[in-house]
């Protein structure tokens, strides 16, 4: 159920990045931006949301937390995982988020 909810509010926040990107210099833009912020808070309140309720089950049943810590422990061990490809644009740098700096840049200027 929770992953649902964590896509369905990734999927709204990157298709209002999309439109805050597209019109980004025209006379809508303020909210457009409002439109993903909006929904940028909507997934960290829902993503909190989970982890308050995985923090309540770990103190309500200590079983739990010590089968979260053995399999924590466990997996230290392992290797890490490989490190993600870099996303392919066509011209302009990318940030760490896949996001076009000149969108990030603009979004975090204004």
């Amino acid at each position: 159920m929770a992953h649902k909810v964590l896509s369905k509010d990734m999927k709204e926040l990157v298709g209002a990045m999309k439109l805050a990107q597209n019109y980004s210099n025209t006379v809508v833009d303020s909210s457009y931006r409002k439109s993903m912020l909006s929904s940028a808070h909507v997934l960290a309140i829902d993503a909190k949301n989970l982890l308050d309720v995985i923090d309540s089950v770990r103190i309500r049943y200590p079983e739990v937390d010590k089968m979260i810590k053995k399999n924590t422990r466990n997996d230290s061990n392992s290797p890490p995982p490989p490190a993600p490809e870099e996303p392919q644009t066509s011209g302009g740098e990318v940030s760490h988020y896949g996001v076009p700096n000149k969108v990030t840049e603009h979004i975090t200027t204004s």
